[in-house]
């Protein structure tokens, strides 16, 4: 057992959204995180754009130490 968090991401979709997403990646959740570990480990993807929110914290939903 590590002492390091899991973190989780949501992303809310429509049935419709998640039908069409399983149908082109029957392994979805999967096909996420290989996205974002491709994307850490500097492969040549788009760098996302990050959406400037000046009115929301920094700080992680919840800052109580375990």
């Amino acid at each position: 057992m590590t002492k390091g968090r899991d973190r989780v991401v949501c992303v809310p979709l429509s049935e419709d959204e998640w039908a069409a997403l399983v149908q082109k990646y029957p392994d979805p959740v999967e096909w996420i995180r290989g996205q974002i570990l491709a994307h850490l480990e500097g492969d040549n993807l788009p760098k996302p754009q990050a959406a400037v929110q000046p009115d929301r914290p920094t700080r992680p939903w919840s800052t109580r130490r375990v």
